[in-house]
């Protein structure tokens, strides 16, 4: 990082590289530099002008580009709006005319509060200097700084589900994916195919997932002494869990064999016979209401078999 004086305000700013002059392009468009490709870039459009309104007859329509300098003729429809030969040239011609003077320390200001930044309308650019604010960080990021989604979220500090868009807007989105026929299922799957929530591939945490771990233990301290009813005897009792549900041991286990109990006696067992094989054997209720009706049942998979297979053989003696 060089520290560099600005020819323009005086200040000293930091910058990647050392031939930098301006620091922001505030004080770069107050600069000679600017002012003299602007009359450039004037004169080029004076003379498209004059092409288009027919003032030079004798002249095909053609552009002079901006940055090459070379002239290309196009159509009469492009002479007013066209100023470079092509996509290369309108990037080079942007970048000695802008980032090649303007400051590029792009040092990360990362968050002191993620849940905060993430809850605003708008979040704003991390890197220092930019000034930009938006919905679309991660986009902006990567446009406007060369910066991947996946590397940003490892220099931010966010965890690599997140979504760096503010939370009214995600909502938003959802909500439009719903009206589209998303059914919620599908999205609750979508959402559960992101991984690596907490901790990374490096058994790293980020710096998001240790602010939510600070905060937590910040809510479990502070709730240390709750007052919560035990669901097996119903009295009162004090815990600094925030799940416990009964107050001891032994009340734990007489409610859950209380539990089984009653589901024991809701699955009760009919002794019948099997209609294949004559066995006795265990049946439910369904198999019960069977019987009462006249209608035969089966020990097993494989008796139930045995008897569509009599049955289609016309071999079946039975009911």
């Amino acid at each position: 990082m060089h520290s560099i004086i600005c020819k323009g305000c005086g200040n000293l700013f930091p910058s990647r590289y050392a031939s930098k002059l301006y620091c922001t392009l505030k004080c770069y468009q107050r600069s000679d530099e600017f002012l003299r490709r602007r009359r450039i870039h004037g004169e080029n459009k004076q003379r498209a002008a004059r092409i288009k309104a027919g003032l030079d007859p004798n002249v095909e329509p053609s552009i002079v580009c901006l940055n090459c300098g070379t002239v290309k003729a196009v159509k009469a429809s492009e002479v007013r709006d066209r100023k470079y030969c092509g996509a290369r040239c309108y990037r080079e011609y942007m970048a000695n005319r802008f980032d090649r003077f303007i400051a590029n320390p792009e040092s990360l200001a990362l968050p002191q509060c993620y849940d905060e930044y993430l809850t605003g309308d708008e979040l704003t650019c991390l890197i220092e200097g930019c000034g930009w604010s938006g919905k679309a960080l991660s986009m902006h990021m990567n446009m406007s700084h060369g910066i991947p989604k996946k590397k940003f979220k490892e220099m931010a500090g966010f965890n690599a589900s997140t979504g760096v868009i503010p939370t009214a807007y995600s909502e938003r989105l959802s909500q439009a994916k719903i009206d589209q026929g998303w059914s919620a299922e599908h999205m609750k799957h979508l959402r559960s195919l992101v991984k690596n929530r907490k901790f990374h591939r490096d058994g790293t945490q980020r710096l998001e997932g240790k602010e939510h771990l600070r905060k937590s233990q910040a809510l479990s301290r502070a709730e240390r002494n709750i007052r919560t009813v035990c669901e097996g005897c119903q009295t009162v009792f004090l815990t600094g869990e925030m799940h416990k549900k009964f107050c001891t041991i032994e009340c734990r286990t007489q409610y859950y064999s209380e539990v089984q109990k009653k589901q024991r006696q809701a699955n009760k067992r009919h002794i019948l016979t099997c209609s294949t094989c004559q066995k006795t054997f265990l049946g439910d209720d369904e198999q019960q209401n069977r019987v009462n009706q006249n209608l035969a049942v089966a020990c097993s998979y494989y008796c139930r078999q045995k008897r569509a297979g009599h049955i289609a053989r016309g071999t079946w003696t039975g009911k």
